[in-house]
């Protein structure tokens, strides 16, 4: 199963090109555009770790429905601050 998405920062919605995105022994790395490609072993659920340069690393487990396999990430920068909620 193909599993695709897009990495942006989650302040300016840019994308974030050349940010790691990894599925068990799996990786890509985003293009210009911050859009990744996988192909994982067909599951209702995939784990990922997100890295890029200066920001903060995510690691997300997205469910992959059977007409999108699909998962978006949204990374923040390192220097910007968390909301105290």
């Amino acid at each position: 199963m193909k599993v695709s998405g897009i990495v942006e920062d989650v302040e300016s919605r840019q994308p974030i090109a050349g940010a790691r995105v990894k599925a068990g022994n799996l990786m890509a790395y985003t293009d210009k555009l911050g859009v990744y490609l996988l192909k994982v072993r067909r599951r209702e659920s995939v784990s990922f770790d997100v890295v890029a340069a200066g920001y903060h690393e995510k690691s997300v487990t997205c469910t992959t429905p059977e007409r999108r396999n699909a998962c978006d990430f949204k990374l923040r920068r390192i220097d910007e601050p968390t909301s105290q909620r």
